[in-house]
């Protein structure tokens, strides 16, 4: 998996905690453990977005031979 963290969108978890200061490569930890916690606690399952044309459609494919 390959994190990017400029495409990470929720920015709501630090609105109250103006004190949280990341380096790039805590950040990506930060943004990675977000995701291993949402992936483990979804009461009605994880819903992914891929912007990417080519990722979709793979999802897609992958999805349908399960």
């Amino acid at each position: 998996m390959t994190i990017i963290p400029e495409k990470y969108s929720h920015k709501e978890i630090f609105k109250k905690r103006k004190d949280i200061k990341f380096t790039p490569a805590e950040y990506k930890v930060f943004i990675a453990n977000v995701l291993n916690v949402l992936m483990k606690r979804g009461k009605y399952g994880l819903y992914l977005t891929a912007y990417d044309d080519a990722l979709r459609h793979r999802l897609l494919e992958l999805n349908s031979q399960s």
